[in-house]
């Protein structure tokens, strides 16, 4: 994406992304480059979730690519091999420095059998997304159910602004020029 940044042949891009979602740092890095673009980028989609919805409420509209799609799974968890954890404190002894009582303190807590100091990181996690996500998205209707992890067909999710229309290729760059007539015109 960002190759074509200063190609002043390219007016924008469409993104198709079909992704539940996965690691959230993965999902930063495309938000962050289609930010970085700084031309309209129109997401097409069949199932983004989380992090993938992260990174695609960086464009300007987001088109579902059937009734069928969707969208949302705005939260975040932590999935914890239970045989791991045991094979951990059975095998392992961690030393800290005196100087680094906050290292790794969530999961060093959740070793100790309280899961809340990690629950808490989640937490601050899921309110910085929420955020991101009431700033890039013209959300409407039931915004606190919106944000709180479901999944939504494509009608539910534009009835919720999750998304902008429900298309195809061809509406999508229909879309990029709009929007790139309308980048020039005010530059």
């Amino acid at each position: 994406l960002l190759k074509y940044k200063n190609d002043q042949r390219v007016i924008g891009a469409v993104i198709e992304i079909n992704s539940g979602g996965g690691e959230s740092t993965a999902g930063e890095y495309l938000y962050t480059a289609i930010q970085t673009f700084e031309k309209p980028v129109i997401v097409l989609g069949r199932n983004i979730g989380s992090a993938a919805y992260l990174a695609a409420s960086a464009a300007k509209e987001i088109i579902a690519t059937s009734d069928l799609s969707k969208f949302g799974s705005i939260g975040a968890y932590i999935p914890i091999d239970k045989k791991l954890i045991e094979y951990i404190k059975e095998n392992y002894d961690d030393v800290y420095s005196d100087l680094s009582s906050e290292k790794n303190a969530p999961i060093r807590s959740f070793l100790d059998g309280n899961k809340q100091p990690l629950k808490d990181s989640l937490n601050e996690f899921v309110i910085q997304f929420q955020n991101i996500i009431k700033d890039n998205r013209p959300l409407k209707g039931d915004v606190e159910n919106t944000l709180k992890g479901g999944m939504f067909l494509a009608n539910a999710a534009l009835e919720r602004g999750l998304i902008d229309s429900i298309g195809n290729i061809d509406l999508a760059i229909k879309r990029i020029k709009i929007w790139g007539i309308f980048t020039i015109f005010w530059r």
